[in-house]
């Protein structure tokens, strides 16, 4: 993930994320509590659970992300082939996070 990456608060009502950190540094917010992840880290989503993600320290990361059950794995496939008019169409994103069951907060 690129140094400036970040995610906000979001959640997904219908699974779970695991996140394992390989390299880089990573900010999550889950709820109120505020993880800083390095290399070795894994940490655990459950479904219904506020959280944000952001690369901090001015490097990129690369991490394995798991979901359980799988399917949103098509999310990150499918939003790689976006153009730049598609992510600033507010319409095309809020449906496109809505198909993944991404639900913003923030």
């Amino acid at each position: 993930m690129k140094p400036t990456f970040k995610l906000g608060l979001h959640l997904h009502r219908k699974h779970a994320e695991t996140f394992h950190i390989l390299e880089g540094d990573v900010e999550f917010r889950l709820g109120t509590k505020t993880y800083v992840a390095q290399p070795g880290t894994t940490i655990h989503v459950p479904s219904n659970t506020a959280h944000a993600v952001q690369v901090i320290n001015g490097r990129s990361a690369r991490m394995i992300m798991l979901y359980s059950p799988a399917g949103f794995e098509n999310f990150l496939k499918e939003m790689k082939t976006f153009t730049d008019a598609q992510f600033a169409d507010d319409k095309f994103m809020t449906a496109f996070n809505e198909k993944y069951d991404n639900i913003q907060l923030e």
